[in-house]
This record gives C-alpha cells, structure tokens and sequence, in this order.
C-alpha cells in the first residue's frame, strides 16, 4: 500500500517553486517510480551511500538499480561527501564526449552559474600519448569550456594510466566532481559504467553522476561512434573498460 500525503509550500527562496511528497509503501523504489509516473517527472535525482554492492544482481544497491533503469527520464545519482558544507567551489567536470557528458556539463554549468563557482572541465591521457590523442583531449576539454558560456573555467589536462587513480586523487581538491554516464550500446545495459562509478565510490568528495534518457536509436549510434574511435584508434580513456558485448 502506498499511502501519498501532499505538502506544499509557494515558492523556495532562490525562485524554484518546490512541494514535497510523503510516500509510505514496502517499496521504495515502486513507490519513487510511481510518484516519476503521477508528476510526470522529466528527471530524478537519488541519493546514494557510496558503496557498491557485491550482489550479482545489484550494482548500486537494488532501489537505487531499479530506479536507475527504469525512471524513463534523465537520472542523478548523488553521493554527499563527509565533509561537505554545503559550500561547491570549485567543480570537476571529468570530459567523455556524448549525451551523457552532455547532461553533466549542463549540470556543473548550472550549479556553477548560481553557485559562482569555478568549474574544471579535465581529461586524463596516458603519458607519451600520440599528437592525434592528445589533440583529441584538447578537443574534449575545448568542447567543455565552450559548452559554459559565462561561467569561470579552467581546463584541466592530466597524464597518468590510472585513469579511476587520477581522478580520485584531482577530486580531493574539489567541493563537487560531477561526471556523465560511458556511451551504451544497443546491445549494452549498465548503470553509468565502471569508472563513473569507480571514482564516485572512491571519491572523498561529493559526487554526481549523471546518466541522460535515450532512445534505441540513439544508443545504436552510440555503438558506432565507439567502433568508429577504436578503429581509429581514439578511444576515450573514461570508456575503454567499458566495451560493448559481441551482439
């Protein structure tokens, strides 16, 4: 039994009109994806603890799984740090490529726009990386900083082979690390890949992890930019333990 008590109060004090609502039901995710359907929500964001389960069939843990996979909009996993204190300056933007690392530079850019904090778009490349990957970084990280316009940014370029190592370690010096979801094929179901999920299990920081709602056909052409890049030889380092299955 879900039993939904409605409290409302006019508007928030930043200008965001906000009301609030009380589920009481044995399931916690049916009761969060129930509410998703009746607002008709075009986004979630849940909460999480930080630590992934060791059960096969759980990832995050099983309501945060659930909600994850079936919310049918955009989805923002966030993990408060220890010390967070409420204060996010500055931001570390981990840079991906494609309409999750989308939906995670609109979000840092909206944080930062009210926060006025300063936001670090970075890419990690293997030391002694080629001229062609290391213009691809530059590219990745131009395409970053010219996607927030009007926002304080620095870019920010490391080399190491520890790409999960060197994230975590830049994320210390950061109030917030937000980071998008690796590109899913068609044939691909996971929560946001294993390094997404990796740094933010890691990361003493506050994390969010952001994942976009796609279309079949959007994820197929995800598949063939993937095989495009490792053809090409140009795969993005936040992806490679991400390989799509043979279909």
């Amino acid at each position: 039994m879900v039993l939904p008590v409605h409290l409302s109060r006019p508007r928030h004090p930043r200008g965001v009109p906000v009301s609030g609502t009380i589920r009481i039901g044995h399931n916690a995710a049916a009761a969060i994806l129930n509410t998703i359907i009746q607002h008709d929500s075009d986004a979630v964001v849940v909460g999480w603890k930080g630590r992934r389960t060791h059960r096969r069939d759980a990832v995050l843990g099983s309501n945060v799984d659930r909600i994850v996979t079936e919310a049918g909009g955009d989805v923002f996993v966030e993990k408060i740090g220890m010390d967070a204190d409420g204060v996010v300056d500055p931001i570390l933007l981990p840079t991906a490529g494609g309409p999750h690392a989308a939906l995670a530079i609109e979000t840092a850019a909206a944080i930062a726009g009210e926060t006025g904090a300063t936001l670090h778009p970075v890419y990690v490349r293997a030391p002694g990386a080629s001229e062609e990957a290391r213009e691809y970084a530059q590219e990745m990280l131009d395409t970053a900083r010219d996607s927030v316009p009007g926002v304080d940014c620095e870019t920010i370029l490391l080399e190491d082979d520890d790409v999960v190592g060197a994230l975590v370690a830049e994320s210390a010096n950061h109030d917030l690390t937000i980071i998008g979801a690796t590109r899913e094929g068609v044939f691909q179901k996971f929560l946001f890949g294993t390094i997404p999920e990796t740094v933010a299990e890691r990361a003493g920081s506050t994390v969010i992890m952001t994942k976009r709602s796609l279309d079949v056909g959007t994820r197929l052409q995800q598949s063939v930019d993937k095989l495009q890049e490792r053809a090409t030889g140009r795969v993005n380092p936040l992806e490679e333990d991400d390989i799509d299955p043979p279909s």
